[in-house]
């Protein structure tokens, strides 16, 4: 996968006209949210997985999911979803690897929207 393939160009230009139409960066405002949010939400599954919380491990992905989903980072709201199901259901015997897979995707995104912003 490219960078450019971590988000989605048809929901990056739906952000871009809406941002158009009202005079702001859309995408580099919500980017940059999103970015800090992101980190944190993995920064928290990091100490939940060291704590065994299932519970709290399936709170961030679920945030992380959604958020990623909304900015057209498909795969990266797939490996949240994904994490997030496992934890509900108490399994937390995937979840370094698939945090790791987060991690690596989180950086594509991060990619991507550094791209996107230096392509505006």
């Amino acid at each position: 996968m490219t960078v450019h393939e971590a988000l989605d160009a048809h929901v990056i230009g739906q952000l871009d006209r809406l941002g158009r139409a009202s005079g702001q960066d859309l995408v580099g405002e919500l980017a940059t949210l999103f970015e800090a949010d992101a980190d944190a939400q993995v920064i928290e599954m990091h100490r939940a997985l060291d704590k065994a919380d299932a519970a709290a491990v399936a709170r961030s992905a679920h945030n992380l999911s959604g958020a990623s989903a909304t900015l057209g980072a498909t795969d990266l709201a797939q490996l949240c979803a994904t994490l997030e199901s496992q934890s509900a259901m108490g399994n937390l015997s995937n979840g370094e690897p698939l945090l790791e897979a987060v991690e690596l995707e989180l950086g594509l995104v991060h990619s991507a929207f550094a791209a996107h912003d230096s392509a505006a």
